[in-house]
């Protein structure tokens, strides 16, 4: 059972959406510009955080909606989208491969 687990292990190392998925992992550890931008919204979730503990409710709600924009320039980025898209395939054909053996 484990020599077939492996080699289906392997098999799906070599389909082209697995090799897409792991280039475009690989292509975000190495980013800068997505580090950075990670980077910009841990810091603002922190400062909102702090807003939140001094009650400063204003500055509070500024943080929030510099989050919304960031969150949007996160998830529109090329890369990242891409890296979504495929990661959403490869969940996809996972399941696919749960529910067939399942079935058996």
């Amino acid at each position: 059972m484990i020599n077939i687990a492996t080699q289906l292990n392997q098999k799906l190392k070599e389909t082209p959406e697995a090799k897409e998925y792991f280039m475009l992992k690989e292509k975000l550890k190495e980013d800068k510009y997505v580090a950075s931008l990670l980077e910009t919204i841990s810091l603002t979730q922190k400062e909102a955080k702090e807003c939140l503990e001094k009650k400063d409710i204003n500055n509070y709600k500024i943080k929030v909606a510099v989050l919304e924009t960031l969150k949007q320039e996160f998830i529109n980025y090329p890369l990242i989208n891409n890296y979504i898209v495929c990661k959403e395939q490869m969940h996809d054909t996972l399941k696919q491969i749960v529910d067939i053996i399942s079935d058996e």
